[in-house]
């Protein structure tokens, strides 16, 4: 879907923005998001609702909060990324027809992608 196509971009594109973090080769941005894609893809698929969009967010958030999120890991853990390359405390929400992200700590989302309902019919 475009909507974990947008979500996938942005982790790729915030991997390793910390100083300090080891850098991260373009071969292994595009392994993380190969594998981030295929694992918010299948996480989707029987949680997608796009006349309710809300339904099912919270299967469908990704998180750096408490724990790192399971897909997050298996993409770093296979792309060989540390760890620390993960913006961290940042709630994302993939729902039909819009993707937001927030820092834990704040009511604010930004919005990355947003389009009309019936453009969000299929996964």
């Amino acid at each position: 879907s475009h909507e974990v196509k947008v979500a996938v971009e942005w982790w790729v594109k915030f991997l390793c923005r910390d100083e300090g973090a080891p850098p991260v080769a373009n071969a292994q941005k595009k392994i993380f998001g190969d594998i981030l894609y295929k694992e918010l893809e299948f996480r989707c698929m029987y949680h997608w609702y796009p006349d309710n969009s809300e339904r099912g967010s919270g299967y469908r958030s990704v998180s750096t909060d408490d724990k790192i999120d399971p897909s997050l890991m298996r993409a770093i853990t296979e792309a060989q990324i540390h760890v620390r390359c993960l913006p961290m405390q940042v709630l994302m929400f993939v729902n039909p027809g819009e993707v937001k992200v927030r820092p834990t700590y704040s009511p604010r989302s930004e919005i990355l992608y947003s389009c009309p309902k019936h453009a969000a019919q299929h996964l």
